[in-house]
Order: structure tokens, then sequence, then C-alpha cells
């Protein structure tokens, strides 16, 4: 037998025509109660009125705007930075007294290739 059935709240009726045995019954008095169960929309704080601006205050004195003295220290590493930006990347200098010594012969020294081992040798072992 089909009953009615209401299942609202806040004295709203709707009617839904299931048996009471109905497993949908209850899934539909839920879905109704919640569609039924809105809120209104409520702000977060009140309206106040605009007040009024009151009369521009002026000035205690009719100099203008002071002037801001600013100080800048440039710290010591960014003063060798521009020196090293300012050092050129190939020592045309030091590359033609090179040339010169090797088209002469006399740069292959005993003592240079020593040097340049010992140096070698050095950046391996720190390397380990």
């Amino acid at each position: 037998m089909l009953t009615p059935q209401v299942a609202c709240k806040d004295a709203v009726a709707a009617t839904a025509f299931y048996p009471k045995s109905s497993p949908r019954r209850s899934w539909r008095t839920d879905k109704r109660q919640k569609m039924m169960n809105i809120n209104g929309i409520q702000s977060a704080a009140g309206a106040t009125p605009v007040e009024p601006l009151g009369a521009a205050k002026t000035a205690s004195s009719a100099s203008g705007p002071t002037a801001v003295n600013d100080v800048v220290e440039i710290s010591t590493a960014a003063k060798l930075a521009a020196k090293i930006n300012d050092i050129p990347d190939v020592r045309a200098d030091l590359v033609a007294q090179v040339k010169a010594e090797i088209a002469a012969g006399t740069y292959d020294t005993p003592e240079r290739i020593d040097a340049a081992v010992n140096k070698l040798m050095d950046e391996l072992l720190t390397g380990l």
C-alpha cells in the first residue's frame, strides 16, 4: 500500500508516494531534507555609512618637500668583481711572449717542464 510521507523541516511539505519498505523511500527523504535545509546569505560585516572627509590638513611648513640624502657603500667583494670584469679574457702580452720563446726555442727548459709536472701531480693528488 502507498502512503504519503512528509520529510521536510520548518513546516515545508513535500510528499513521497512510496511503500514503507522501499529502499528508495529513505534516499528520497534524505535528499529532500538536504534540499530543504538551505541557509540564507549572511554578510561578514554589517553595512556602515560613509563618513564625509574632513577639511584637508595643511602642512606646518610651507618650504616644500625636504631633500633626502642617500648613501651607497660598495663592498670590497663588489669592488674586486668590478676589477675582474676589467681584466681581458686573453692576456695578449703573455701570449706574444710565449709565442716568441717557442719560436726562438727557449720555452721548453728543464725548469719549466719540472714545474709543470709538479703542478700536474699536485692537482692529481689533491683531487683524490
